[in-house]
């Protein structure tokens, strides 16, 4: 009866043993968090973007956009964008939990593909409708310690242990796990406040392409005044609710180019994030201040306002600019 006893309660704590572990492979689209949402690097190649300072968190897997830009003496843009992980839409979400947390160089960069998108992104101008401006962008995260997957005992095992303990388990290609019930919805809510509130760095860039598209169609030469950026950015979380961003963007490669850096102070609440930026452009040798403040309005989506300064490139003096925009994006809902 002595020996019995323990085996009886080992087998009792063995599939808690077992979900503590994690599972073998995951779905890393269903620990998508609906935090932290970057810009649309194609309105950064298109210089339409919200803020000059830009965030570093880890991008969604696709993202649609609309939004509008106006300028001091000018009109009011249209602006879309629609922003896509090639990952994604090759079903590469399936992944051997090991592997996903390796620390070595190829476990590495596979991080950095996941976390990699394509972004396409068009401004109409209502005074010239049939031209309107195209921006193509690559954006790459290389760096995120907000990712709710690599730590050990976070996450992926508790959800995985509740799952466990609802006597149910995950299919491979479910991702939507929080709309199984609010005991699961709370962990999403529970790893998105650890996360928005842990240090340390988190580094991306990206290279963009943008262009003035004759004759609304595309052909060998339908793009004009073609210019290209790339632009590296980090977000340092130094408080739980203070982030730090900074971003250095070359403009116009080759003649004629220009380097914006800059720095900005985001303030982040359970409702909205207050952002105050400020960044020197050498185009005029400025300094430029702007703000701007975005929510949730409802799950997965979000809106923004900015208002701020810019660079003339006549060569006069400084325009005022403000930037509303509306996005859809996946991310669990929670």
């Amino acid at each position: 009866m002595s020996r019995s006893v323990p085996t009886l309660v080992a087998l009792a704590l063995w599939p808690a043993v077992l979900a503590a572990q994690g599972p073998e492979r995951i779905n890393v689209y269903r620990y998508i968090l609906d935090i932290d949402v970057p810009e649309p690097a194609a309105l950064v190649a298109l210089d339409r973007a919200p803020a000059h300072v830009l965030r570093a968190s880890a991008p969604k897997p696709l993202a649609a956009t609309v939004g509008s830009a106006h300028d001091s003496g000018g009109t009011t843009t249209t602006l879309v964008a629609v922003d896509l992980s090639p990952y994604f839409l090759v079903g590469g979400g399936i992944r051997d939990l090991r592997s996903y947390r390796s620390m070595t160089a190829w476990g590495r960069l596979r991080r950095v593909i996941t976390k990699t998108t394509l972004s396409l992104g068009a401004a109409w101008d209502p005074a010239d409708p049939d031209a309107p401006q195209v921006g193509l962008a690559l954006r790459a995260t290389f760096h995120d310690p907000h990712d709710p997957i690599p730590p050990p005992g976070g996450l992926v095992e508790r959800v995985d242990s509740a799952l466990a303990e609802q006597g149910t388990r995950a299919e491979d290609d479910e991702e939507d796990l929080a709309a199984r019930g609010a005991d699961l919805r709370s962990l999403y809510v529970e790893s998105a406040r650890e996360m928005r509130g842990r240090c340390c760095l988190q580094i991306s860039g990206g290279w963009g392409l943008a262009g003035r598209l004759g004759g609304a169609a595309f052909a060998d030469d339908s793009l004009s005044r073609v210019r290209h950026t790339l632009f590296v950015t980090t977000q340092y979380t130094f408080a739980r609710r203070f982030d730090l961003l900074s971003t250095a963007q070359l403009w116009n490669l080759g003649q004629g180019g220009h380097l914006r850096v800059g720095a900005a102070l985001m303030r982040k609440t359970t409702a909205v994030d207050l952002t105050a930026e400020v960044y020197f452009d050498s185009a005029d040798d400025r300094l430029h201040p702007g703000v701007w403040l975005e929510g949730r309005l409802v799950p997965r989506v979000r809106g923004a306002v900015s208002l701020g300064s810019d660079t003339d490139a006549a060569g006069g003096p400084t325009r005022l600019r403000v930037r509303t925009m509306f996005r859809w994006y996946i991310a669990q809902v929670h």
